[in-house]
């Protein structure tokens, strides 16, 4: 049993090297900064928080 948990600590860790790896290649730089500014973003237009909405009912 204890061969299967190392057998599995060093794939994860390969899997993990293998993630970090591929976020910091260059390839990736643009599509990580572009997803880095999505929290910043607003969500709908000035002009549309500005409009009043009537209830008709």
């Amino acid at each position: 049993m204890s061969d299967l948990h190392a057998a599995l600590t060093v794939l994860f860790f390969l899997v993990f090297i293998g993630i970090v790896v591929y976020v910091y290649s260059k390839g990736q730089k643009k599509q990580m900064e572009e997803a880095a500014q999505i929290p910043l973003r607003d969500d709908e237009p000035v002009d549309a928080l500005n409009t009043t909405k009537t209830h008709e009912g």
